[in-house]
């Protein structure tokens, strides 16, 4: 398993935990907007770090190099998009709290920063 396999291993039990105290703090605070809309941007945040993690895995197995990972990139950008979309529009006609969605949202993306900075900040030299 390369470095890039255990950051996302790493990511996911992360988000994996984030959603269980969230899915607690929903149920003992049951009548909050905020932990829907918390869960509902956790789980798209970590769908679209999935998604984006899943298409740099296949260019990097791909003989043209960078090229190929910048356009795995690009086409994988309108799923993830979509996905951001449909559960904004869940969010507004549900009347959930969009600061938790937001919140939701960023999570696994600073997660995943923070977990890449740790694992290759003890790799550096100088």
């Amino acid at each position: 398993m390369n470095e890039v396999e255990q950051l996302m291993r790493k990511g996911r039990m992360v988000c994996a935990s984030l959603l269980f105290l969230a899915a607690i703090g929903m149920l003992i605070q049951h009548g909050s907007i905020l932990w829907p809309g918390i869960i509902v941007g956790l789980s798209t945040g970590y769908f679209n770090v999935e998604t984006l993690f899943r298409r740099v895995k296949k260019s990097t197995e791909d003989p043209q190099g960078l090229n190929g990972a910048l356009g795995m990139m690009r086409t994988g950008s309108g799923l993830r998009f979509a996905a951001t979309a449909i559960a904004t529009v869940v969010i507004i006609r549900s009347h959930y709290s969009v600061f938790g969605f937001v919140g939701g949202l960023i999570a696994p993306q600073a997660i995943i920063t923070l977990l890449y900075a740790s694992m290759f900040n003890n790799n550096r030299k100088g």
